[in-house]
């Protein structure tokens, strides 16, 4: 089980702290993604195998959304479409 999967920014400070129109460089959206399949990948093959990929970040995803961007919450939307 993975029960923290990076799915948010760590940034110790940002100004503006949710600069529009730009990603986080600690955690871009393409790194959800990307951070996934790595785990997905990696664990095939194996016994047992994993039974939960928990994101971490996603009450900053809705945060994105309410200030007009959505690429967070559509990068998850493609993980979801694959799975």
């Amino acid at each position: 089980m993975i029960t923290e999967g990076q799915a948010e920014p760590w940034e110790t400070v940002t100004v503006p702290p949710n600069p529009r129109s730009h990603g986080m460089y600690s955690c871009l959206p393409e790194n959800i993604i990307g951070n996934y399949n790595h785990c997905i990948r990696w664990n095939q093959g194996l016994r047992p195998g994993l039974s939960a990929y928990l994101f971490w970040g996603a009450e900053y995803w809705l945060l994105r959304q309410h200030n007009g961007d959505p690429t967070y919450l559509r990068a998850f939307s493609k993980i979801l479409e694959q799975a």
